[in-house]
């Protein structure tokens, strides 16, 4: 395996694991409703993260490849400006999660560039060591001051962890040439993360208001499993961005990454009834909701590939307009299906949401290609 996607695969493989420790950790100590209740809080607070990071993730990953360092000081000052701004107004809300975002927006921005630098070994170490020290810090808190202890948690580390966006801040550059050569590219990738980062969050949001934190508490434990199954796409999106962006096209790792996806649905859709009902017993209401989401992976998987690839190219309407889609049919799903069906309603919205980005993607894909041969 090549060492840079293996050390990505590590870093995330682990931090991964962690955070899913420590939910099912909290699984087993909070009753299904308080359980339900963490997850709201936590949603609210990083629903606004993405309109903080103003889509520069992908963005960095995109540019800094090609050693365009003055973009990357550019792109850190104008975060530094959002999210500072963003947080005062969530002050009035509740002053945690105006920490919480910002914190956030630091620690992202950190990783965001080891990853586009591809300082993959760094990237892994950072990703490991902030995910057990939130992970400890939160759980420690938590049996002190409750559930305000777990946020506190989480936003201690995400500082703490933080130290490469905060010691490049001492060279911020108040002017944005290069920003607004790039205007339409970054707008794009701008909503795009919006879209698709804030659909991680409003479901949460959405399920909490509309069908209350003991459906949340299923719901919440189920979406943690398959954010461990998760960890496949989200690496290979990480991995391949910043070669797409230099023309190099990586078809087994694509090829392999579709192929695993598909063994592990299947065998988790087979087993998941059995883990669920010895490790929490009473979560018995996140089974089949829990059975259904893991066969999203493979969709997902290749929602992924193919956003790498558009970004990369520099082509990344298809990328905004998926997502938007996505966005879309997930929330009018969530509401429809999960009054008719329940919590197996919810977990058939977050698939066919999936599912019909994924097709359009494909469909997308094939156009460009053509255009590209013309």
């Amino acid at each position: 395996m090549n060492i840079g996607l293996a050390r990505v695969t590590i870093g995330n493989f682990v931090s991964t694991a962690l955070g899913a420790i420590f939910w099912f950790i909290l699984a087993s100590v909070l009753n299904v409703d308080n359980y339900g209740e963490v997850s709201y809080l936590l949603s609210l607070g990083y629903f606004f993260a993405p309109i903080a990071l103003l889509g520069m993730a992908p963005s960095l990953m995109t540019y800094l490849p090609k050693g365009d360092l003055q973009f990357a000081s550019q792109a850190r000052t104008l975060v530094l400006i959002s999210s500072t701004a963003i947080g005062i107004g969530l002050v009035f809300v509740d002053p945690l999660l105006s920490l919480l975002l910002i914190s956030y927006a630091f620690y992202h921005m950190s990783i965001t560039e080891l990853l586009g630098l591809r300082k993959y070994k760094e990237y892994m170490i950072l990703t490991i060591s902030s995910n057990a020290s939130r992970i400890a810090l939160s759980i420690l808190l938590f049996f002190a001051l409750g559930i305000d202890g777990i946020i506190i948690g989480y936003i201690t580390s995400q500082f703490a962890f933080s130290f490469r966006y905060v010691a490049s801040l001492r060279h911020l550059l108040l002017k944005f040439d290069i920003i607004r050569l790039r205007l339409r590219f970054l707008g794009i990738n701008y909503a795009a993360s919006v879209a698709q980062n804030a659909t991680v969050y409003l479901d949460k949001i959405i399920v909490g208001y509309f069908f209350g934190f003991l459906t949340l508490g299923n719901y919440q434990l189920g979406y943690q499993i398959f954010l461990g199954l998760s960890l496949l796409p989200v690496t290979l999106y990480q991995y391949l961005l910043p070669y797409e962006s230099l023309g190099e096209i990586k078809r087994r790792i694509k090829l392999l990454g579709i192929t695993t996806s598909i063994i592990i649905a299947v065998a988790m859709y087979c087993i998941l009834p059995l883990i669920i009902t010895t490790l929490f017993p009473q979560f018995e209401g996140a089974i089949e909701f829990s059975r259904i989401l893991t066969l999203t992976l493979v969709p997902l998987t290749v929602v992924q590939i193919l956003t790498a690839m558009f970004i990369g190219k520099g082509t990344n309407m298809p990328s905004l307009i998926g997502t938007i889609l996505y966005a879309v049919v997930l929330v009018v799903l969530l509401i429809m299906l999960g009054n008719t069906f329940q919590i197996v309603g919810l977990a058939l919205a977050v698939l066919f949401a999936t599912g019909t980005q994924a097709c359009f993607l494909l469909v997308e894909s094939r156009r460009y290609r053509l255009k590209s041969s013309q």
